[in-house]
């Protein structure tokens, strides 16, 4: 098969990264995708950068022994903690993820911005780096334990977590908050929930940068898809009963776009 025919592998720790594949197939719709979720392992927040780096090896190696043109790093986590070892591994293309502190920043010339993330991913350099860049007196960092996780443990029934996000964000009301970060890929899916508490605060997320990215990325290889039709997409989890888990919240996403 001619390698620009080969699918994009997509990994994440679970279903977050499932909406950072939606952003990616809108933008290239004529590629084929394999998403890989370790659900078994998740979430990676709560977890030590050696371990996180092992499990992010095994699901990339994993996607590249399927037969990939590329790999798509959906989980900022495991960007921030293992991004540059996976790069001088492996020759295949490797795109990660990053909170979209830099555009908030642009957007927000007045106030502070808040950036929810994982615990592991607050205490990369890489994360670091974006911060300092930004200003350290402009932004407010909420690092969560238990977000990433309620999501993965409520898929089909987001709106149950309000009350829990609610409280989470109260010391954050009538601040100076002017923009939100969204920087863990699992909190794509309260964005409504926490835009609600923020009445209209513009939210950032990282997707469209990924998406865009590969899309270069490919092009800039010739390795785009020039066949006709949409691509396809195929599931895969550590924890198998998730695969069909991971259908049903795929088709949830695209009957709410359209």
């Amino acid at each position: 098969m001619c390698k620009r025919y080969l699918p994009v592998g997509v990994f994440d720790s679970g279903v977050g990264g499932i909406s950072v594949l939606k952003t990616c197939a809108d933008v290239l719709p004529y590629e084929n995708f394999i998403y890989f979720g370790d659900t078994k392992n998740s979430p990676y927040g709560n977890l030590n950068e050696q371990k996180i780096t092992e499990l992010t090896f095994e699901a990339v190696g994993r996607l590249i022994l399927s037969g990939v043109k590329a790999v798509v790093v959906a989980c900022n986590t495991a960007t921030a903690t293992a991004i540059n070892a996976l790069r001088n591994k492996h020759k295949i293309n490797i795109i990660g993820i990053e909170p979209a502190i830099k555009p908030a920043c642009l957007y927000t010339p007045e106030g502070k911005i808040l950036v929810m993330l994982t615990n592991a991913a607050s205490t990369q350099p890489k994360f670091k780096s974006l911060v300092e860049n930004c200003g350290v007196d402009k932004v407010s960092l909420l690092p969560l334990k238990d977000l990433a996780k309620l999501i993965e443990n409520n898929i089909g029934n987001f709106s149950s977590l309000k009350s829990y996000i609610f409280e989470i964000l109260y010391p954050y009301k009538n601040s100076e908050i002017k923009a939100v970060v969204l920087g863990c890929t699992h909190y794509l899916f309260v964005k409504d929930i926490i835009a609600e508490f923020f009445n209209g605060i513009r939210i950032f997320d990282g997707n469209m940068g990924v998406a865009q990215n590969l899309k270069n990325t490919l092009i800039r290889n010739n390795l785009i898809n020039n066949s006709e039709g949409l691509g396809s997409i195929e599931f895969f989890s550590s924890e198998q009963t998730y695969e069909a888990v991971y259908k049903k919240l795929w088709q949830s996403i695209i009957n709410k776009n359209n």
